[in-house]
Parts: C-alpha cells; structure tokens; sequence
C-alpha cells in the first residue's frame, strides 16, 4: 500500500526550493517534449537519489499510455513501466484515475498492491515507488515514474516538490505540444504559399506566352513546352476527339515512337484515362504504376489528365505522365490545372476571334448581297420581259464577277432550252443550250427536284454530260420558284478558281432571290391584267344582259330570255352562232338559236334532234353540271364530221333552275381559238345570269298566282261578310222580333216554363246577334291593306280612356298613361285595339282590390314596344296563346261577359301592322300584354 511516511533518507527543503527554481527556468526555455523530460528526470533523480526516472503520455488516440522517456536506468535493461491500456490496472492507470500522486515507500508494497506488475514486464520492481499525474486542468496528460532502490520516507516538501515538478512538466509539454502544432500549421502555410506562388509563376509565364496568340497548334505546342518546363522528366500529350477515338495531335519529344504510333492511330473514348476525365470535368491525377500511364506512354510513374472544356463541351485532353515519382504534392497539381486552365482560357478565345472574324465576314458578304438585291432592284423596277430581267442579271454580275458566263433557261417539253446568254458564251456551246440540254442532266435534275440552289465546287463537264463546259471551275444552277413552280433555271460559271467562295455565294443568294421576286411580281401584273380583264368582261356581260332583262315582267318568256342572252355572248365574242338545248326524251332540242350555223345540212341536223348519249357537246354539261370547254373542236364526236368543217371552237355550259339543269347553252366560234379567261368569265357570267333571270321570273309567276289567290280569298271574305252582316242577322232578327211578341201579348198568361223559354229565346238572339257582329268585326280587320297614316297614340289612349269611363268609375279603377310616341297605321284600328286591351284590364279585375292599369312606351329604334299592365286576376302560362284564338272563353259569361273574341282582333289588328302581340301574367298578380308598331315620324 503506498505510505506518506517512510524510512529513507530525506532531502533538505532549501535543496528542494532551489531544483525547483532551476527547473521552472530551463522549462521557461524548453520548446520540444525531449528537452522537457530531461529538465524534469534529472533534478528528480539526484534530489531525491532515484535510481530511474520514466515519463508515460497519454496516446494521441486516448486509448494507452506510451513509455516516452527513461532516464537512470541501464540501456537496455528491462523495467516495470510498459505501455498499458487506459482502462486496465497498474500504478500509472490508477494515478492517472484516480487524479493523486501514488507512493510505495517500503520493500514489497508496489507487488502487493500490483502482483502482476512483474509478471507482465519481467522485470523486478523497484523497492520504493512514486507515482506523479500530470494533469491540464482535469483532461490526464500522463505520469512521472521515480524508482528507488532503498526504502524512502516521502516527506512533506518532497511530496509537495514532486507534485509542483508534476504540474510543471504538464504545463511544459503543453506549451511544448502547442508550439509543435503551430510550428507544423506554419510549415504547411509556408509550403502552401511556395506551392501556389509556383503555380502562379507558371500560369503568368503561359499566360504571358499565348496571351497574343490564336493559332491552335502553337497555343497547343506552349501548354506542352510549360509542362515540361516544370516536370523535366514528363512526357506531355494533346489529343482530340475523332469521331469515336481520341486522336494524339501534338506531343513532347521525348515521347517514345511506339507510343506516337499506338496514340495516334487513336483509342477508343471508353479508355479509362478519357472516360474518366471526360466525366470528372476537370483535371484528374493518378498515381505511381496505375494502369492510366501505361495506356499511354507506357512508363509507371505520375500521371494526369485535363480535360478542355471550349463552350460547354470537352473538346481535347492535355495529358502528362511523371516518370521516377510516387505521390503528387499539392503544388504540381496546381501547376498542372494552371497551365490546363490557360489553355482552356486560349482556345475559347480563339474560338471567340474565329467566330467574331467568321461574323465580320458574314456581315460583309451579307452587305455585298445587299448591294446586289438594291442594285439589281432599282434597274428592274418596271420591267416585266424575262429576257430583258436576265440581261439586267448580268450587268448586275459584271461588277462583281472578273470572269463568267451566264444562260436563262425555260423548260420546253423534255428539255431546257436557253432563252437568255451572256454574249462571251462559245458559239459552239450556244448552240448546244439553244438546242435544249436534257432534263435529267443531274445538276439541273437535282436543283429541280429540290427546288434549292445548286453549288458545284469543280465543275466535271463527263459528269453532268454537258460538252464543251471544260472551261468552268465553280457552277451555280439556280432554279428560279414562284408559287411552288419551277419558272425557270438561272445558271452562272465561274472562268477562274475551283471553289465558291462564301462571299459569292451570298452574292449568287441575292441575285436569285431578286430575280425569283422579279419574275413573282412579273406573274402577278400578269395576272392582275388577266383578272382586270376578266372582270371587265364579265361587267360587259353583266351590264349587257341587264340592260336586256331590265324590263322582265312576271309573264316573260324562258326562251325569251335566253334568246336575250345568246344575243350578248355572241356580241363580245365574234362570229358564230349560239344554240339551246333541252331534253325531249330521247332526243335534244335546240329550243332557241342566235346565228346562222354555216351549213344547210348542219341546220338540218340540229333541227331534227341529236340522241340523248351520243352528243357529247349535250351530254357532258347536262350529266355532270361542268362546262365543257373545246379550244379545238371534236369534228365528228357528235356531228358527221363533213358539216362542221367550217367549225373551230365550242363551249357548252349547263342552265340551271332551282338547282336542276334544264337546259345546255352552246356558243359555237368559227375560228379556232383557244377560250382564255376572259372569254369563260363571259360565258359563265351570262349563264350564271341566265339562272338568276329564270328563277326570277319563275318567282314573279308565283308571287303573281299567290296575289290572285288573295285577292280571291278577299273577294270570298268579303262576301262572307256581306252574308254575316245581311243575310244571317235578317231571320235572326225575325226570331227576335217574334220572340218579343209572344213575349208581350202571351207573357203571363202561359205557365212558368213557357214563360221560361221564351227568354231564353231572347237572350239567345241577342247573343248570336253579338257574335254575328264581333264576327263581322274581325272580318273587316283583315280586309283590304291598313292605311298608312301618322297616328299619335297619346290621343289614342285619350279617346280610349273616354270610351271606358263607365266601367273605370264603375270600378272605381286608374288608368295610368305615361309618354306615347307616334307610330305609323290605322287610327280607328289602333283605337279598337287599345280599347279592348285596356277593357279587358277593367273586366279581368281582382275582387280584393282597385283596378290599376298602367300604359308606356319604350324606343327601340324603327319600332315602338307598347306595355299594357294590370294587376288583376292573371293568366296561368298554359293559356297564353289559346286566348288569342276566336271565341275562346277561360270563365263563364255569367262571371265574365263578352264573346272572347276581343284579343284574336287585337293580335290581328298589330300583326297587320307589321308588330307582335305576347304577353307576361302570373295567376293571381296581374297580367302585362307588349306590343309593337312601327315608329312613325318624330313631330
């Protein structure tokens, strides 16, 4: 057990004091962990006659404590003090636990307390023992061993001094430990600040050597030189992609010839040193005898890859391998990544110069054609010739190109024939293109098909089969397309050179592209004059049969007008004859006829009836409602041929009616000609009128039947109402007249029920004396047409309110009239029509409360909307159109008196004038009935 008393000699406490004042001085200088243990080992030993001194240190992992120094003891000699684990047993382990100095002052105490302390060491254990902690602060730092060979008394003050020499030597090897780490963190600092200022060096010396440079082998051949200026035993390589393989392009001398041949024959992009670049996207570094060096220059050693990334893709690699290393240094790589940055930096800006130089170009090629379009424009302005627009093409020409020929071609048949040549064309070949040159030459052949210009870089007369063209270098077939159509082949060659060059074919562009527009805008004038004049044919056909047909009444005759028509087409398109057909059964017959045919027999012909399917000229218009045009006449197709010599031109086109062919309108010419636009614009624009003109006059006929058949119907209305107003109310007023008789003289003196009947004899009389009036009534309101007259309703309603002031103060009612306006029609009618929609306000009235009828007017435009509204008993929505039938009751006439009759001549009387009558009700609220009536003139 350790012991603070003990038997062994004792230090002088002035001799302690003055070890610990030298120890605290030379600590104050000590600056590594082995200068500290010396300082604190041998003043331990000799003031208090120890025979060894060990230190033990906590390892860097925490795990052990680690034997550091021994001092006094043997060289070689074994001792007690080995490394431990921190977790086990011993002396130094249940110090450093347990935070206290351990002391074992007599023989035997240290096996007691640690009997296996031998047995691990093999060593014997000394006979006195001290055990010192060293701790910072509570975190163990190690122990401090001093071993005596006779039993020792520890005293107070060398107790006291060798836990002072313990915190002095923990706070020594921290300060010590300290300045190691900061010494290191400096070492690393300055060898990062050399490394980055050797990498800077490097990228301002390359970067100083391609900061002019564009061209990209020698911006290639810098990055290889600075390689190897900073790793003198490297071989470098530049390779490029080459469609699947990466192709060495440029390399350092030293690299050996079979590595030249194997990596530029080219390796596949799957190889692992590209793959792997490729995919990193930056600079990537093996090391010593990886399989990536050996794929290229076949040594072990360092190597690394740079991709070069131009505009968003990897467009070479920059490889180099170190021969005689073993790891990469922080500051190689940097090297390497700065002179693979430069390079990268170079190339995209040579990139940059090429595409702003390719720009330039673009823009001056681009102002040149310009120049062309403007020049060639302003000299073809007014001109429509093709040939004159082609001559103008080659003065354009002459100021740009030294030495050419240039030929218009226009396709005739199987051939292209030149119409157009520049006068230095060889008279043997100006005859050739005059003769026509093939369709199928394949230079013509394909800027036909694809409707492009065709440039050919040396011209090879053998392969396109045109003789006597040696004398070409670059060719330029350009098809010239309008709307699709190829109209012609503009050709040029050039006498001098083998290719075109970009400037000239933006030139050759323009002068194409005006020309197309030239000859568009020819095509478009020429068709403009076409439609001008088609159009004004068609006017003079139109204005011709007009002034024909303007006085077509509703009897005129078809043929009639057909005759009229045969007249105007035979007047503006020159001699001939017109004929037309209908069908008559089997045959055709020739109904009207303007002209003379020209032969007796022709005549003869045609007035006997051609058969129905064996007349084209008939046939064809009437089966397929289509014009049948013949620029040359069939002779003999549907007349024997030996009549109809004399005949050159025919044009048949089907007459319709409501849809319907009816007829063949046939213009024959004598002379041959072929029917141009113009001449079918006439043609179709007189039968078109023809049409019109027969189902006009068609109308006109049953417009005229139908106004008989009204005014028929009048007649019969009229009669009928001279029967009601005479011949039906004389016997009723017989039987009225006979029933107030037997009334007067036998009233009283028959029983009840004679009496009974003879008043229903009365009351029925009168009541069909009073239909037979509303009856006639309704009839009057649909004869004759309504008078046209200016009627201001305000006085309508005035006079209406006059007629009903019996039954409004009868049933104490108001009537509300609000603004009129004045509207066209008949006043009495107007009148009636108020009277009964108002009365009817009046009659239908609610029994728990006053009538209240309300009038007003709203504008809407050429019509005026009336509103007559009530809040009376209401109509149920089912009924709304059967009150305006005649006669048609919805109460009982003991309730409600009246015919029901009233709203039937209402509704007539508005529709008579051009309006509508309807009404809104809702059963029990009231009733709203609108109409309307042409406005008439504002006063």
């Amino acid at each position: 057990m350790p012991h603070a008393e003990g038997d062994g000699a004792e230090t002088a406490p002035d001799q302690l004091i003055a070890q610990l004042q030298r120890v605290t001085e030379q600590l104050a200088a000590s600056s590594t962990p082995q200068e500290v243990f010396d300082i604190i080992l041998e003043p331990a030993l000799h003031a208090l006659n120890a025979i060894a001194g060990t230190v033990l240190l906590v390892s860097a992992d925490g795990e052990h404590l680690q034997r550091m120094a021994t001092r006094g003891a043997e060289a070689g000699a074994p001792t007690i003090w080995q490394d431990r684990p921190l977790n086990g047993d011993g002396p130094s382990v249940d110090a450093l636990r347990r935070q206290q100095p351990l002391f074992f002052e007599h023989q035997g105490e240290l096996t007691r307390a640690y009997p296996d302390l031998e047995g691990h060491s093999g060593a014997a254990t000394p006979v006195a023992t001290a055990v010192l902690p060293m701790l910072l602060g509570e975190r163990p730092l190690g122990v401090i061993v001093l071993d005596f060979s006779e039993p020792h008394r520890f005293t107070r003050q060398e107790r006291y001094f060798l836990r002072t020499l313990g915190a002095q030597c923990a706070i020594a090897l921290s300060r010590a430990t300290l300045t190691r780490t900061l010494q290191g963190q400096l070492d690393d600092r300055r060898q990062a600040m050399e490394q980055d200022a050797s990498a800077y060096q490097a990228f301002v010396a390359f970067s100083e050597a391609v900061g002019e440079g564009t061209d990209r082998p020698a911006l290639v051949q810098l990055a290889i030189a600075a390689l190897r200026a900073q790793f003198p035993d490297s071989s470098v390589m530049y390779s490029e992609p080459d469609a699947e393989r990466w192709t060495l392009r440029a390399w350092s001398e030293d690299l050996s010839p079979d590595a030249v041949t194997r990596l530029t024959a080219g390796m596949p992009g799957s190889a692992l040193f590209v793959a792997s670049a490729v995919q990193a996207g930056r600079a990537v570094f093996t090391t010593y005898e990886s399989v990536q060096q050996r794929q290229i220059a076949g040594a072990d050693g360092l190597a690394a890859h740079v991709p070069i990334t131009v505009n968003g893709a990897v467009t070479c690699i920059l490889s180099l391998v170190v021969r005689g290393r073993r790891e990469w240094v922080p500051r190689d790589q940097a090297v390497v990544r700065a002179v693979g940055r430069t390079l990268e930096l170079a190339l995209e800006r040579q990139v940059h110069l090429l595409g702003l130089e390719e720009r330039s170009r673009q823009l001056d090629d681009q102002a040149a054609a310009l120049d062309v379009f403007t020049a060639f424009t302003e000299l073809v302005a007014n001109e429509t010739d093709v040939s004159a627009l082609s001559r103008k093409a080659f003065e354009v020409m002459d100021a740009h190109f030294k030495a050419y020929s240039s030929a218009y071609y226009e396709r005739e048949g199987p051939l292209w024939k030149a119409r157009v040549w520049t006068p230095n064309l060889e008279t043997v070949l100006v005859q050739q293109i005059r003769a026509g040159l093939p369709l199928d030459v394949p230079s013509f052949a394909q800027a036909f098909q694809s409707r492009q210009p065709v440039f050919i870089d040396g011209w090879d007369p053998e392969r396109d089969g045109v003789e006597h063209t040696e004398m070409f270098g670059p060719v330029c077939i350009y098809p010239l397309v309008v709307d699709g159509q190829v109209l012609g082949i503009f050709t040029v060659g050039l006498r001098v050179g083998d290719q075109w060059r970009s400037r000239d074919r933006a030139l050759m562009h323009a002068l194409g592209r005006s020309l197309t527009l030239a000859l568009e805008r020819t095509g478009n004038a020429r068709q403009l004059e076409q439609r001008n004049a088609e159009l004004e044919a068609r006017t003079r056909a139109l204005e011709g049969f007009a002034d024909l047909t303007r006085d077509l009444s509703a009897d005129a005759d078809r043929h009639e007008l057909v005759r009229r028509a045969q007249e105007v087409v035979m007047s503006l398109l020159g001699d001939g004859y017109a004929l037309y057909y209908e069908r008559d059964g089997a045959r055709w017959r020739n109904r009207v006829q303007v002209g003379t045919v020209g032969h007796p027999d022709l005549q003869a012909f045609i007035d006997a009836g051609p058969p129905v399917g064996e007349t084209p000229s008939v046939d064809v218009p009437w089966f397929t409602r289509q014009a049948l045009y013949q620029d040359q006449y069939a002779r003999g197709s549907d007349t024997p041929e030996s009549m109809v010599q004399h005949v050159g031109t025919t044009a048949s086109l089907p007459v319709l009616r409501q849809g319907e062919v009816v007829g063949v309108f046939i213009t024959v010419l004598f002379a041959q000609r072929a029917w141009t636009g113009v001449d079918r614009a006439v043609l179709e624009s007189t039968t078109r009128s023809l049409t019109l003109a027969l189902e006009r006059a068609a109308s006109a006929s049953q417009l005229m039947q139908r106004t008989r058949d009204l005014e028929r119907s009048n007649q019969e209305l009229e009669q009928f109402a001279y029967v009601a107003s005479h011949d039906l109310q004389e016997p009723l007023r017989t039987i009225a007249s006979f029933s107030q008789l037997l009334a007067m003289k036998y009233g009283g003196q028959l029983d009840d029920k004679a009496d009974m009947y003879i008043r229903v004899i009365g009351d029925a009389t009168a009541r069909m004396g009073t239909l037979l009036q509303d009856l006639l009534a309704f009839s009057r309101v649909g004869a004759g047409v309504p008078r046209q007259d200016i009627v201001d309703l305000q006085v309508i309603l005035t006079q209406v309110q006059q007629d009903l002031q019996a039954q409004v103060q009868l049933s104490a009612a108001q009537v509300q009239v609000g603004p009129l306006p004045r509207v066209t029609g008949e006043g009495t009618q107007l009148r009636q029509l108020f009277q009964n929609l108002v009365g009817n306000a009046l009659k239908f009235r609610h029994a728990d409360r006053a009538p209240l009828v309300q009038v007003e007017a709203q504008d809407l435009g050429d019509h005026v909307r009336i509103a007559v509204r009530d809040n009376g008993i209401g109509i149920e929505p089912v009924y709304f159109e059967r009150i305006f039938t005649i006669f048609q009751r919805l109460h009982n006439r003991d309730r409600y008196e009246g015919s029901g009759i009233g709203l039937s001549i209402a509704r007539k009387i508005v529709e008579r004038h051009g309006g509508q009558l309807w009404l809104e009700s809702r059963q029990g609220e009231g009733t709203t009935f609108f109409l309307t009536l042409p406005k008439g003139p504002t006063p």
